[in-house]
């Protein structure tokens, strides 16, 4: 108990420490140091969540109240930002670089007139520092976020600017300190439709079943002349099929809670405004729950390969295929959708077994393999995974139209996994996941810019796309990945780059991509012996077969 008070103790005064660094001075602190120090705040704050991750939620019931006015909201906001990327199956990278631009610039409060002020201080003396340093874009865009749509902003800054609101919200200037359960009805109020944003459910279900450690409570009812008031200090097993709660016993006069551990219906209690407090104590006589929230574990392809099924499939019984598969939920899903999809009435597919006898043995492992991809994707939670996988299926639909031009049909299932072995390098692109949606450069979509380089030009690009192609047994498509920087590749690596650039054409739109689309079909057509269309009569065929559309963000 001692060390996670001690712990909590270290965080809080870490925070003092960096809100105090331009105390008495009418400059801002030095940003290589204030660097330091959110990283390791930011660290410190991950590992008292992976000790016990109520204390974390507990930050949003209890106030410390030693904190500058200006810190608490930080604190606040970090426990926001945790649980809802945690929600979101946030890698630990993207997670870990949102907290810390919280936390950096709680540096830049004693010289900024507000909250927003403080990010453009933050924002500013980052940029002199380091122009490249990867907390700058969702910095700036979190300062401009009045000022431009959404989906031409970093894909974080509209979810760190909300964060930012609520922390705000959770400490008024002031009155009591309002619950988290208020503040979402507020929202409610104000803008109806907010029920419908990824965000407020989260938030919602975490009100309605796991926000309350660190709240207090007094009892509806009492058959005694005094009421008795409790320390929730977790979350016990339903009773009945009703929420229940563990309590400890608390005297409001002298500020104490006792050491005796009860079990409790919630509805037996009436909860009360969250609390400012002094005795760290608190925080360690939290119910430890594993459960709670837990780490998103890092899926890499490495991974993904070392856990495929792919070459297991062909030496089981149906029964087992069904065993295995169903064990990986997300497997099976995308199989019955796969199923339904190539219905001729498009019925909903509900069991695994009939997914499977559609499908058919023969080509059940192209689909699994085109199943355990798209886990892999999943399970990246990528900002912009509905725009990458339009682009996939474009993809896709592109290799089905130049290969049938050729006279080398393919089918469904082959040309699905040799399009996701082809995009699947995209999910860990570094920039893209910090790039906004629709921002555009010199006329171009920057995100089409990334993709043109990685695809072209990146050396690990062909190797990374080759082993996949190896892997899912896809034959000549792995060694046409060879000669894919070759002057003269052979057939199929043209027919790749040729699908490649038409679905550059039409998802990444634009004059240079049109050009270069017209010179590659003008080499390609006489060795594939493709008929003779415009570059306009593909764009229309790939438009058509795919129904590509551009996703808005969400939040």
């Amino acid at each position: 108990m001692a060390i996670a008070d001690n712990r909590w103790s270290l965080f809080y005064q870490g925070l003092r420490q960096l809100y105090q660094q331009a105390s008495g001075t009418t400059t801002a602190p030095d940003i290589a140091n204030a660097l330091l120090q959110s990283d390791y705040l930011t660290a410190l704050f991950f590992e008292l969540a992976d000790d016990n991750f109520a204390s974390v939620i507990a930050q949003l019931n209890l106030t410390p109240k030693h904190l500058p006015i200006n810190v608490a909201p930080v604190v606040k906001a970090m426990a926001l930002g945790l649980i809802l990327s945690r929600n979101y199956g946030w890698q630990p990278q993207r997670s870990k670089q949102f907290l810390q631009t919280i936390v950096l610039s709680a540096a830049y409060t004693l010289v900024a007139a507000n909250a927003h002020h403080a990010k453009v201080h933050a924002a500013k003396a980052l940029q002199q520092h380091n122009k490249q340093h990867p907390l700058l874009p969702l910095l700036i865009a979190t300062c401009n976020i009045q000022r431009q749509p959404a989906w031409q902003l970093h894909p974080d800054a509209p979810l760190l600017s909300l964060i930012s609101d609520l922390a705000q919200q959770l400490l008024p200037a002031t009155g009591s300190l309002p619950g988290l359960e208020k503040v979402l009805t507020q929202y409610q109020a104000n803008q109806p439709d907010v029920v419908n944003s990824i965000w407020f459910c989260q938030l919602q279900k975490l009100v309605d079943l796991q926000a309350l450690p660190g709240r207090f409570a007094k009892e509806t009812q009492s058959d005694s002349n005094s009421r008795h008031y409790w320390f929730i200090s977790g979350v016990a097993p339903a009773q009945d099929h009703a929420l229940a709660v563990y309590v400890r016993p608390f005297d409001p006069v002298s500020k104490t809670v006792g050491n005796d551990v009860q079990q409790v219906a919630l509805a037996a209690l009436s909860l009360l405004n969250p609390q400012y407090y002094r005795d760290l104590s608190w925080l360690t006589i939290l119910e430890q729950d594993d459960d709670l929230l837990p780490v998103p574990s890092e899926y890499s392809l490495d991974m993904c390969l070392s856990q495929s099924q792919f070459h297991k499939l062909g030496q089981l019984s149906i029964n087992k295929q069904v065993q295995m598969l169903e064990s990986q939920p997300l497997l099976s899903h995308f199989l019955q959708q796969a199923a339904g999809s190539i219905s001729r009435q498009q019925l909903p597919v509900n069991r695994l077994r009939h997914a499977i006898s559609m499908l058919g043995q023969d080509a059940l492992s192209n689909w699994v393999a085109q199943a355990e991809l798209h886990q892999y994707c999943l399970l990246q939670s990528h900002p912009h995974q509905q725009w990458l996988q339009q682009l996939q299926q474009c993809l896709e639909h592109a290799l089905q139209l130049f290969c049938d031009a050729a006279n080398q049909p393919l089918a469904a299932g082959s040309a699905g996994i040799i399009a996701r072995c082809a995009t699947a390098s995209l999910w860990q692109h570094s920039a893209l996941p910090q790039t906004g949606l629709a921002r555009q450069t010199q006329q171009q979509l920057l995100l089409g810019i990334y993709i043109q380089q990685h695809v072209w030009q990146a050396q690990r690009y062909p190797e990374q796309a080759q082993q996949l192609l190896q892997h899912y047994q896809q034959a000549g498509w792995d060694d046409a990945m060879q000669s894919w920087h070759s002057q003269q590749p052979v057939q199929l690596t043209l027919l790749l780059k040729l699908s490649w650039q038409l679905t550059l054409a039409v998802f990444c739109a634009g004059s240079a991509n049109e050009q270069r689309l017209g010179t590659m079909l003008a080499a390609a057509a006489v060795r594939l012996k493709l008929p003779e269309h415009s570059k306009t009569y593909w764009q229309n065929q790939l438009m058509a077969a795919s129904q590509c559309y551009y996703p808005l963000p969400e939040m």
